[in-house]
């Protein structure tokens, strides 16, 4: 089962697309965002997959936001959300509360933990699990996204094609 996982995308609808193009040619089972989608245009825009959101520090209110992600068919799961796929626990979070993202790393409840906010990809593992940051889409030198194929346990870093400066790094 292969799962792809971005954040941070902060509603650029450009990089969304450029995004949603990429993923194309491997049709994930599911897509993780670990949140500051940023507006409710972008939030449908990549429902084009099977979409689990968290909110981040940069989302609208969730009382606003929800509606319209499960209007356009995606799935809000708060501020942290859990999914079990192909018999492995996935937790994700946006990161911005660094004491609920440590805790949820070392209680090695999860097989991985995805999450963003910082705006640069990482990689570790804490035990069992494994820790996964997907960079951003939105303000970086290097926009890109995860691909995870759960069964084979492989992590797949793709970058999006070099692009005009974002429209605030002027």
């Amino acid at each position: 089962m292969i799962v792809a996982v971005l954040s941070d995308t902060h509603g650029d609808s450009l990089r969304i697309a450029t995004t949603l193009e990429l993923l194309e040619a491997y049709r994930p089972a599911l897509v993780i965002h670990c949140g500051d989608i940023d507006t409710e245009a972008a939030a449908c825009q990549l429902c084009t997959y099977p979409m689990h959101f968290v909110l981040g520090n940069c989302d609208p209110p969730e009382r606003v936001i929800r509606p319209v992600i499960e209007a356009c068919g995606g799935v809000l799961h708060g501020s942290f959300g859990e999914l079990v796929a192909s018999e492995k626990r996935l937790a994700f979070l946006h990161g911005h509360d660094n004491s609920v993202l440590r805790q949820t790393v070392h209680k090695g409840l999860y097989d991985y933990v995805f999450f963003g906010h910082t705006h640069r990809a990482s990689e570790e593992r804490v035990g069992k699990t494994r820790v996964i940051n997907p960079g951003a889409l939105y303000r970086t030198a290097q926009p890109g996204f995860v691909l995870l194929d759960l069964v084979a346990d492989q992590v797949k870093w793709l970058a999006l094609p070099a692009a005009e400066a974002p429209r605030d790094w002027q």
